[in-house]
């Protein structure tokens, strides 16, 4: 696969020699795009068309927002509200914008990156989580209402990984980034038709409920601190 990257709040759209190979030096372009305004859809749809000259291959909205909340605490609404904005409606305002675009394209993907706490939320972040757990639910939705197109909707599902998000950028529970992104860039070359794209560490919490493990997974997951 070839083509663009999208990211919520700022779409950052870059034109790479190969898009999921996990090598950012390899990416050529980018454009930061708002997508809490909006109204700001529009303008920047005719944007990136103008500046792209409409080729949308690939669009991957990605997570940005994740914060501990106290929902005991009204001090902390804005943190859920924010939440919603970033994770659940950016990646729907970008849908409804950029979609006409991919329609039509050949080998045209929609990425929506949600993860494993869609299935198993963690309880000190109860927002991320449930803006997650939407998210996949828009995916499966979208992927139906697709279905007689030419455009493949995936979800990619990280597990805990070593990032800033949450301050686990040393956490030894969590799994080193260039891990995570060379697990992801080989699933997704192996499995090209792939509805989902988890790896093992993800498969644990995506695949609680169906094994049975759901309440001792949200147990282990309520002590993490």
């Amino acid at each position: 696969m070839h083509g663009s990257l999208c990211a919520c709040p700022f779409f950052e759209v870059r034109s790479p020699a190969d898009a999921l190979g996990g090598a950012v030096s390899a990416w050529a372009s980018r454009l930061f795009l708002d997508c809490r305004p909006a109204c700001c859809m529009t303008v920047h749809r005719k944007g990136c068309c103008h500046r792209q000259g409409c080729h949308f291959p690939v669009s991957m909205p990605t997570r940005i927002r994740m914060l501990r909340e106290n929902l005991l605490d009204p001090a902390d609404l804005p943190v859920a509200e924010d939440h919603v904005t970033v994770n659940l409606l950016g990646t729907i305002r970008m849908t409804y914008a950029f979609l006409p675009l991919l329609v039509g394209k050949d080998d045209a993907v929609v990425m929506n990156v949600t993860s494993s706490l869609a299935f198993v939320p963690l309880a000190g972040t109860p927002a991320y989580s449930a803006t997650k757990a939407a998210l996949h639910s828009f995916s499966e939705s979208l992927r139906v209402q697709l279905a007689d197109s030419s455009v493949q909707v995936i979800e990619v599902i990280p597990p805990g990984v070593r990032t800033t998000l949450l301050g686990q950028q040393d956490d030894e529970r969590s799994m080193p980034l260039e891990d995570y992104l060379t697990e992801t860039a080989d699933l997704l070359r192996e499995k090209p038709d792939a509805r989902e794209i988890a790896g093992e560490r993800a498969r644990f919490f995506r695949d609680a409920v169906a094994n049975g493990t759901y309440d001792e997974v949200l147990a282990m997951l309520s002590d993490y601190r």
